[in-house]
């Protein structure tokens, strides 16, 4: 495990096995990088067998060796994945424009198969709650989907999913989309429930949303609306039957206003209010609440001169500041970016400025000793214990005493730090406002000036 002192650079001090168990976070091994090897060909078809019905099949072949120095289970490296999709397109009242579009789709993945980058959406391993810790196997997928649809602007969809690995997990999900747009008025509701059980854990989850939002073209293309997102997600141990740690669920309710996000003049205004709910006694029970206002607008209406202004407001409440690591905290965020041209070019810039509060990777440095003359730092061995100490180190007057320089690490830990940063860049260029066809000495001195201001304060 890694010591906790004020030597220079990180020390690990070694802890002793309980019952053949180790307790330590590390082990004094060096990483062999091995020659790999990765291969992948795919083939495809698309077969339309009439104007509206489509066939589409592909499938793939990879061959992946992680370690070419061994000849270890070399007959196990390939793996093949296939995928089958058939839609098609019926029209049910071409008076009415009324569609109904359907879509069936087979995956089939080999346990072995190694694709040369992602190819699933990024959300999957979060829609099946998949556990990375699971064993591999192989794995079907099944996706249908039916959509009613009038326009584009009505329209009603179902869709059903299956995912299994083989003796492993066993999913399916329900999802439900209406869309729904008339004259000023547009509304978009979805719904998805999914159950899975695996080898570990089954988990429900739930995750319904609502958009509504009215346009009034008398407020110059004003639109008010709000919005409802829910998500609900319990996990339980398949042994114990209790609520993991990973379970969670929130509701979050935002209302907004804003104008044509295109005009030449925008804002958006928009208050949200969130509650959150951990596993507290085998439940999921509330334990915080946000309360959020932004506001955001741009003007660039002005002749030569664009402004943009983003802040926000937080308030976090914690219901039990026992149950939880956070602690309740107000936060304000803000940013102003104003761009300008004056006097016929003459006079252009920018200005910055942003505050607010994050988190930021707690660092850690090392001092590594350099060239004399090279470096910043000079070491002093204040104890005599000829030990190089963290606070034996400072910065260094004469350059025969210049021999360390100062390495920042990253770490994985993070640290709240507030921030404000302020830049501006302003150039004087009589080159671009003055033109004239008599090319006088002073008309030459004049053009051949070129001021720069640069400031930046963090």
């Amino acid at each position: 495990m890694q010591s906790i002192n004020i030597s220079n650079g990180r020390v690990y001090a070694w802890v002793p096995p309980i019952n053949g168990v180790k307790q330590g976070d590390y082990e004094p091994i060096v990483m062999l990088v091995t020659p790999k090897k990765q291969q992948l060909v795919s083939l495809g078809m698309d077969y339309k067998i009439d104007a509206n019905k489509n066939l589409i099949f592909e499938s793939a072949l990879s061959n992946q060796d992680p370690n070419l120095f061994s000849p270890i289970d070399n007959n196990h490296h390939t793996g093949i994945a296939t995928k089958l999709t058939y839609d098609e397109k019926r029209i049910l009242n071409a008076k009415k424009d009324i569609l109904l579009k359907s879509k069936l789709n087979y995956e089939y993945t080999n346990y072995r198969f190694k694709p040369l980058e992602p190819y699933r959406s990024v959300e999957f391993n979060r829609d099946w709650n998949l556990d990375a810790s699971e064993a591999l196997g192989d794995e079907h997928v099944i996706n249908f989907s039916t959509k009613l649809q009038k326009t584009e602007s009505k329209s009603l969809e179902y869709l059903f999913g299956s995912f299994i690995r083989t003796a492993i997990f066993t999913g399916s999900q329900h999802s439900l989309v209406f869309k729904f747009q008339e004259k000023n008025i547009t509304s978009l509701v979805k719904g998805i429930v999914m159950q899975q059980t695996s080898s570990k854990q089954n988990s429900t989850f739930y995750r319904p949303s609502v958009e509504l939002e009215k346009l009034f073209n008398i407020l110059h293309e004003t639109r008010i609306g709000s919005k409802l997102y829910v998500e609900h997600n319990e996990i339980k141990d398949k042994f114990l039957d209790t609520l993991l740690k990973s379970s969670f669920s929130y509701d979050a309710l935002t209302f907004y206003i804003k104008n044509n996000q295109q005009n030449a003049n925008s804002f958006m205004a928009d208050y949200t209010i969130r509650h959150d709910r951990i596993p507290i006694n085998n439940e999921l029970k509330q334990n915080n609440v946000s309360n959020t206002f932004s506001l955001n607008t741009q003007i660039v209406s002005i002749k030569n001169q664009e402004i943009r202004l983003n802040g926000s407001y937080r308030k976090l409440t914690v219901n039990d500041t026992t149950l939880t690591n956070i602690q309740p905290e107000e936060s304000l965020l803000g940013r102003v970016d104003y761009h300008f041209s004056f006097l016929k070019g003459l006079i252009t810039g920018n200005l910055f400025y942003e505050m607010g509060a994050g988190q930021e990777p707690k660092r850690e440095y090392t001092y590594v000793k350099v060239v004399a003359g090279q470096g910043q730092y000079v070491w002093r061995d204040y104890n005599k214990d000829s030990i190089e100490q963290l606070n034996e180190f400072e910065l260094a007057i004469f350059p025969d005493e210049k021999l360390y320089i100062r390495i920042f690490t990253p770490t994985n830990q993070y640290v709240k730090a507030k921030y404000s940063n302020y830049n501006h860049s302003i150039i004087v260029n009589p080159k671009a406002a003055i033109h004239s066809n008599k090319k006088s000495f002073y008309y030459k001195l004049i053009t051949a000036l070129y001021f720069q201001s640069n400031m930046q304060i963090n």
